[in-house]
């Protein structure tokens, strides 16, 4: 059986011989094109999990974010305000010149508030990092979830302004109009910790940025993480 095996292929020597060269070189065309295939799938499969990787550290950083709102918040409202708070309460810059002014005692806590948000410049500067890439993930409609952020900031801001400029005006007592109005700016800007009230128009919107971001986050990190699987053990075992 061998021998005549080698017979034949002696006998069609020339035969073959020709066909051996393209005979290679279409091996060798599938052989590239085999891995080629299995290079781009590999390629295919590495993108897949660099955009997913990234998915879950914006989450992350999003829910870290709307989770240190409500604290950073707390400190810029805070009523305690400490002496070092008011340090340059009586110079105002105009025109690059410190002009020294007076003021009175009801301008001092709104002068903290405003010092306060710009002494947390840091965390603002995270949120407007952050705001576009989460937008490039989940959607330019997200957009508005850091709206909601942006308008608590903004009320802080000019409530506290109009507080410190209001302070200079003598009202009278029984004028129960600019009561009511003085009444709702010191809740815009002043708030005890932990707690929002239902007229609390910052607290209401920071709750509302916390809940958006944990809706869409919250599920993401879970699967990630494992932490579903790992509250039901616990609810399981109690």
């Amino acid at each position: 059986m061998y021998s005549a095996v080698v017979d034949w292929f002696h006998l069609h020597y020339q035969l073959l011989k020709d066909f051996a060269a393209p005979s290679v070189a279409l091996l060798g065309l599938l052989l590239t094109a085999v891995i080629a295939v299995a290079g781009f799938k590999s390629f295919g499969r590495w993108k897949r999990e660099k955009i997913e990787e990234r998915r879950i550290k914006v989450a992350l950083d999003a829910l870290a974010i709307a989770y240190e709102a409500r604290f950073r918040f707390e400190g810029i409202r805070s009523r305690f305000v400490q002496e070092h708070e008011y340090e340059g309460i009586d110079y105002r810059e105009v025109r690059n010149v410190q002009i020294e002014v007076g003021h009175r005692e009801a301008q001092r806590n709104p002068y903290a508030v405003l010092k306060r948000l710009k002494n947390n410049s840091d965390y603002f500067d995270k949120v407007s990092d952050i705001e576009p890439k989460f937008m490039a993930i989940f959607g330019a409609e997200t957009q508005a979830y850091f709206e909601l952020l942006y308008e608590a900031t903004t009320i802080v801001r000019v409530s506290a302004n109009a507080l410190f400029e209001d302070a200079l005006i003598e009202h009278d007592s029984s004028d129960q109009v600019t009561r009511e109005r003085l009444r709702k700016l010191r809740m815009d800007v002043f708030a005890s910790k932990g707690k929002f009230e239902d007229e609390d128009r910052v607290g209401q919107k920071l709750l509302e940025f916390q809940a958006r971001i944990e809706e869409l986050c919250r599920p993401i990190v879970d699967a990630t993480f494992g932490r579903r699987n790992g509250r039901r053990s616990i609810e399981r075992r109690s």
